[in-house]
């Protein structure tokens, strides 16, 4: 390693540990001994609302300052776009598919995996490498188990992998189906986002052992949860909210461009809006009520409004007015929905808990054992 890149290693690692995500020794020597840019590919994109995809493409030889700058500061470097697609036209906006997660992100979840040495690890989404990395450091390089969905991603991190001189076991495979055959884990990281927990990953988890994955409903996109297996079933808390891609099997698209037509504003039904619920502007409140009103998606667009959408409904929420069609009143289901929160004391994402068991999703409020819960599918 040159003077240059060891400079900005220890410079990541000291910012990291100032803002509080290194307070374990171990995990800051896993940063300051892990190089992060030998795990990016000379060719990302860097966010950048300013360009009409999104993302500015940034290239290593030609823009090397912004490229090293990115590679040390504790920000997202997204890898692929549109799935390997080619560079987007300037009229599309570019979605991101893989990605180096922001360093801090990847230190709240190995901090609340509580990796130690000799644990056996399973991680779903090899992505660049560099986590796998950081885990082996952590718990060993023998005890790792990656598995990457995209041949591409996977091909490239073990060449990355290789040249920092980690060797830990990359499956190129559906993660969502776990590695069976290197079972059970004592811990098991998903580095995609979920809206429903594989059974498979439960059941590959050892007895004590712990699930840690980012979460999503279609209504809000951060979330976090861990989860400790015992007799089958698997249950814990959420926790700091984080933002990750989805699980390639789990995406989930809104169908507003198939029912939003002039028939359907026709026939919609229209009332002035009245007062505003809380989910419209709060995060907490929105996490609740996704978890309330699974399957429902919501955003809001400049120009428009609020949008709620299901698979036969939507809802249209502007500055004075109200817009709801099909079979469902989203927007007074969502209403009713952020009052059970505002009653409720306005919890926090960290108040709510998930156990999965063979039988399904069901999630709380408070404790498991004494606090509201509700199923989260059917």
């Amino acid at each position: 390693m040159t003077a240059t890149e060891a400079e900005g290693q220890a410079r990541l690692a000291s910012t990291l540990a100032t803002d509080g995500y290194l307070d374990d020794g171990r995990l800051r020597d896993a940063f300051e001994a892990v190089p992060r840019h030998l795990f990016l590919p000379d060719r990302v994109w860097l966010d950048d609302s300013t360009a009409s995809t999104g993302y500015v493409l940034v290239d290593r030889v030609s823009d090397p300052d912004r490229w090293w700058a990115a590679a040390y500061s504790d920000v997202s470097v997204v890898t692929q776009i549109d799935d390997g697609a080619p560079e987007p036209l300037d009229d599309h906006w570019a979605t991101p598919t893989s990605s180096a997660s922001r360093p801090s992100v990847v230190a709240l979840m190995l901090a609340a995996a509580d990796l130690r040495p000799g644990q056996r690890v399973l991680e779903i989404g090899t992505g660049t490498g560099f986590n796998a990395a950081l885990m082996a450091h952590l718990v060993g390089e023998a005890h790792v188990t990656s598995v990457e969905i995209d041949p591409r991603i996977s091909a490239q991190a073990r060449a990355s992998l290789a040249a920092a001189d980690c060797h830990v076991r990359i499956v190129c495979a559906d993660g969502e189906g776990g590695v069976p055959s290197r079972a059970p884990y004592d811990r098991v990281l998903a580095t995609a986002s979920l809206l429903r927990l594989p059974q498979e990953w439960v059941e590959q988890t050892a007895e004590g052992g712990l699930i840690v994955a980012p979460w999503e409903t279609a209504m809000c996109p951060h979330g976090m949860v861990r989860l400790t297996v015992r007799g089958g079933r698997a249950s814990g808390r959420f926790r700091t909210p984080v933002t990750f891609m989805t699980l390639r099997g789990q995406r989930h698209r809104a169908r507003l461009a198939e029912m939003f037509t002039d028939e359907a504003w026709e026939e919609a039904r229209h009332r002035g809006l009245g007062s505003r619920p809380a989910l419209l502007g709060d995060d907490d409140a929105r996490f609740a009520v996704g978890l309330r009103l699974p399957g429902v998606h919501y955003w809001e667009q400049a120009g428009t409004g609020h949008w709620l959408c299901s698979e036969d409904s939507w809802a249209l929420i502007d500055d004075d007015a109200v817009h709801q069609w099909g079979p469902r009143d989203l927007f007074d289901e969502a209403s009713a929905e952020s009052a059970w929160w505002e009653d409720a004391g306005r919890p926090h994402v960290h108040d709510f808990g998930l156990t999965v068991t063979p039988g399904g999703h069901t999630a709380w409020l408070g404790t498991r054992e004494s606090g509201p819960s509700w199923p989260l599918f059917g």
